[in-house]
């Protein structure tokens, strides 16, 4: 005959847990690829003002305006004009270079963005 065991009486009491504090991302630079830089939130702020501002493009006498820094396969730059709260940030290089430094983000609008991460052509950016 084979024996039972007794019904468990005691209430089990679940495990008391504090709530999970995310420690605060910081600026870092990799020591495996020296140059690489990994920004913290107030960083990654400056890097877009910086990156937007760079984007101002003036004709002429014509008011300025924002547009993508895009450079299209007939070599001129993206006629899409950007805001502060429309634009993207693309990181140029491969990932395991790219750095959140001016030189290597360029502001570009979203059908730009999403052509280069489709595959449909690589960016570049386009300097005057």
């Amino acid at each position: 005959m084979i024996p039972r065991r007794a019904p468990l009486t005691r209430s089990r009491k679940p495990i008391a847990r504090s709530p999970i504090r995310h420690k605060k991302r910081e600026r870092r630079e990799s020591w495996r690829n020296p140059g690489r830089v990994r920004e913290d939130a107030a960083g990654i702020a400056e890097l877009r003002l910086t990156v937007f501002m760079r984007s101002f493009f003036r004709a002429g006498h014509k008011p300025g305006y924002h547009r993508c820094e895009n450079k299209m396969e007939s070599g001129k730059r993206c006629r899409s004009r950007i805001t502060w709260t429309w634009f993207e940030m693309h990181h140029l290089g491969p990932a395991c270079e790219r750095s959140d430094v001016p030189e290597k983000v360029m502001a570009c609008c979203a059908g730009c963005h999403a052509d280069n991460h489709r595959g449909t052509w690589k960016a570049s950016r386009w300097d005057a």
